[in-house]
């Protein structure tokens, strides 16, 4: 055989090597940066629901709160009602009939 070809045979054979070194040096390049994007998501992911949750309970806080301060208010206006009903009760009672008096007076058309 002609020692070119035994040669060029040769660096053929190189050429292959190189091209799965790069290969497999590619390969491994793609795996570190997929595993380096799938932390990253996960991380940005987990900050998310950590935030979403922090916003529900600042909501829910804020929620329960103006609940019991409305509950507290109607409480003494309640209180402040049967006050007023137990310092003037004939007004009251003058007052409901009035009123009884005119929703009647609309229901019946």
């Amino acid at each position: 055989m002609d020692p070119r070809v035994e040669k060029l045979e040769s660096d053929l054979a190189d050429v292959r090597k190189d091209f799965a070194e790069i290969s497999k040096t590619l390969k491994s390049l793609a795996e570190s940066k997929a595993d380096e994007y799938q932390n990253r998501a996960r991380r940005a992911y987990y900050d998310a629901a950590d935030r979403a949750q922090n916003i529900w309970e600042d909501v829910s806080d804020a929620g329960e709160e103006y609940y019991y301060r409305a509950r507290d208010q109607f409480s003494d206006s309640i209180d402040d009602l049967n006050d007023c009903v137990r310092e003037k009760p004939l007004q009251s009672l003058a007052i409901v009939a009035g009123i009884g008096f005119v929703i009647g007076f609309l229901t019946r058309r």
